[in-house]
């Protein structure tokens, strides 16, 4: 037998926040403040939200990764230094391992662009997005082609020759699919597949 249980919802009114060991007086909540469905501006909130969960963007916690909904699928670019086989694979703002000064960023989606420096090297990521066609520009900025490969104490810049993109695709949030690398392009085509979605290739130009 099903034993029927009651809930009741309280609430503080703080002028500022307490520790965590303070205790705060709770009084009921007004019936008259609540309501069984979400206000109009929720609503809009919630209808807005989805219309933007489409095609590509910044979905991950990785300014490197770029995915593409509903299909799931990311490509991350790695950034990759031959002479010691370290790569960047993840960054964010706040990375320790880089630094991120982020730019404009279209409110569509169509458009994002940040700079990344990592170990000397300094560049410039530019996307378009959205709905249509996934489009990036890498632009190096200042390279020294007389600098060491692994850098040296007191360059102001690294030597570009050492460095490389790798692009990594796979799928997010447990999305089966396939990944499809055509050996005879070079390993420039690459061909995804989520389960029960139209293929998508992805080509360097």
């Amino acid at each position: 037998r099903d034993t029927p249980a009651d809930v009741s919802v309280r609430w503080a009114s703080l002028a500022s926040p307490l520790a965590a060991d303070a205790p705060a007086n709770f009084s009921a909540v007004p019936p008259r403040l609540l309501t069984p469905g979400s206000s109009a501006v929720e609503l809009q909130r919630r209808s807005l939200q989805r219309s933007l969960q489409s095609g590509w963007n910044l979905w991950l916690y990785n300014l490197l990764s770029v995915a593409r909904l509903p299909q799931s699928f990311v490509l991350t670019t790695a950034i990759c230094q031959l002479s010691t086989g370290e790569c960047l694979e993840s960054t964010r703002i706040e990375d320790t391992a880089a630094a991120i000064r982020v730019g404009p960023f279209a409110i569509d989606q169509s458009y994002w662009q940040y700079y990344v420096a990592y170990k000397g090297l300094n560049l410039s990521l530019s996307y378009l997005g959205g709905d249509g066609p996934l489009r990036l520009l890498v632009e190096p900025l200042g390279c020294d082609k007389t600098a060491s490969p692994a850098g040296a104490a007191g360059q102001s810049a690294a030597n570009c020759s050492d460095f490389a993109l790798v692009v990594q695709p796979r799928f997010a949030w447990y999305r089966r699919g396939s990944v499809l690398v055509d050996p005879s392009s070079g390993g420039g085509l690459v061909t995804l597949s989520p389960l029960g979605m139209p293929p998508t290739e992805v080509r360097p130009t």
